[in-house]
């Protein structure tokens, strides 16, 4: 494909036909709503200099026009132009999949690397952002936690122009499976946990997982780590296709290689635990509460150490370490909003950890307001009703982003599982109902949408923030 590439003088690649033109190959994707082979015609129209499509009878239409090249694979081959073109990326490349974690494991990889003096940037949930020195700046948005194989790829040679040489990204299932970091080798990768998710995608769990695990098959350099959550029930399949693909890999958990220890039960301030890695046994403490989240720090410090930080720097910084935004964060440290928690889970297994933590330092009653997007896995639905009704004392039901569905027909999806739970659509009203209810030594959590500063419905986005939502109810403003 190279040759091909510099025999048309190719200089830049895109799977859009209309943004195409004169040394322009364009890349013909079949999506779940378009298909680029419909296109091929506009591309060449527009001057597109080289096309390559994936659909034998496609080629065979276009045979006798020399620039149509057939491909095995389009968004591989897509990948690879993409990378070829915009080669340069800083020299660590870490990456975290799982169907929770994600972005408090890439999160805290950057906090310790910048805590110990070197410029770092993330890609994921959070966009493109860069920490130094106890800052985070922003850099953009990409419009997946995983992006665009041509994003991606400028994006890294974007940060290698401004010496930055480390860099944490998510690696989603989906951004997995459409190859759109194909090209890119990294240093260490961390698998933090996996449940039920994007089904609506995938169609089963072994499609899901398969496509997680391409991440430790084709994308970690010769010699590099994995660092993997020993505690998923999945880990016996997981690890022998690691071992299956030669690579290298050390389990944490209460069962793993490094075995995590919570010293003390998390309070409402936090909680301590022990590390016990390599012969050695580390104590510390953390303010930031969740055992699931003890798991993610420890992966994000055994991935670093496993590419040459010591892992005595990196527990030292541990206590100064905060949570991802809306990552079980508190509304504000007052009364009533250190009472009051915000939270992303918006699948069973993150949705079931984030009220068993509660409920393990609540002194009263646990209260949960959620709800479940649309257009999204509906088999989740009534699922994470029993899971609410198990572990919350009062339910409320309402909307999250409802898309394209009706949202009265989601809610009552929800409340399948959870029969007596207060239904009211509204979400703003929800909230205000929840904190409403709020009695000493009561909880209550806002779950699904965390840090999201929005709701969408139907074609039309609202700006919407749980946690500005709930200060505003807090102060009456």
């Amino acid at each position: 494909m190279l040759e091909i590439l510099k025999k048309y003088s190719i200089t830049s690649v895109s799977c859009d036909s209309n943004k195409v033109g004169n040394g322009t190959v364009f890349v013909a994707i079949k999506g779940q709503k378009h298909n680029g082979n419909d296109y091929i015609d506009q591309a060449l129209a527009k001057g597109a200099s080289l096309v390559i499509t994936d659909d034998a009878e496609i080629h065979k239409k276009y045979k006798d026009l020399q620039p149509v090249f057939h491909v095995e694979q389009s968004r591989k081959t897509y990948a690879e132009i993409c990378c070829y073109l915009s080669p340069e990326a800083p020299a660590n490349l870490l990456a975290v999949t799982g169907s929770s974690g994600k972005t408090s494991t890439v999160h805290y990889l950057a906090q310790f690397i910048s805590s110990l003096g070197t410029k770092v940037a993330t890609i994921g949930t959070f966009g493109i952002r860069i920490y130094h020195q106890n800052k985070i700046e922003f850099l953009g948005d990409t419009g997946l936690n995983t992006p665009d194989s041509k994003i991606f790829n400028e994006t890294l040679s974007k940060l290698k122009k401004m010496g930055i040489e480390y860099c944490a990204m998510e690696a989603s299932s989906g951004g997995l499976d459409q190859y759109r970091i194909y090209g890119r080798k990294f240093k260490a990768c961390g698998f933090t946990s996996f449940s039920q998710d994007h089904l609506d995608y995938h169609g089963t769990m072994e499609n899901y997982l398969n496509a997680k695990l391409k991440l430790f098959e084709d994308y970690m350099e010769d010699g590099a780590y994995a660092v993997i959550n020993s505690d998923m029930k999945e880990i016996g399949q997981i690890s022998d296709r690691i071992n299956k693909n030669r690579k290298n890999y050390i389990t944490v958990g209460s069962k793993g290689d490094c075995k995590i220890r919570i010293v003390d039960t998390t309070s409402n301030y936090g909680q301590r635990f022990e590390l016990d890695y390599g012969g050695k046994k580390y104590a510390t403490s953390t303010k930031i509460i969740g055992a699931f989240q003890v798991w993610n720090m420890v992966i994000a410090i055994l991935m670093l150490e496993k590419i040459g930080f010591k892992v005595e720097d990196l527990i030292s910084i541990v206590p100064t370490l905060k949570a991802a935004e809306g990552r079980l964060e508190r509304v504000d440290d007052s009364d009533i909003g250190s009472r009051i928690f915000v939270d992303y889970s918006h699948k069973p297994d993150a949705l079931e950890k984030a009220l068993i933590e509660l409920k393990s330092i609540a002194d009263k009653r646990l209260i949960l307001v959620f709800g479940c997007g649309g257009d999204r896995d509906k088999s989740k639905r009534p699922i994470m009703g029993a899971i609410a009704a198990k572990y919350a004392d009062l339910v409320i039901v309402t909307d999250d982003n409802p898309r394209y569905e009706v949202p009265a027909q989601i809610r009552a999806e929800v409340l399948a599982g959870c029969l007596g739970a207060t239904e009211i659509g509204d979400r703003r009203e929800a909230i205000a109902y929840g904190i409403n209810c709020l009695k000493d030594g009561d909880l209550l959590l806002i779950a699904g949408k965390g840090h999201e500063d929005y709701q969408i419905v139907g074609d039309e986005i609202f700006p919407f923030c749980d946690k500005k939502v709930a200060l505003k109810i807090i102060n009456k403003s």
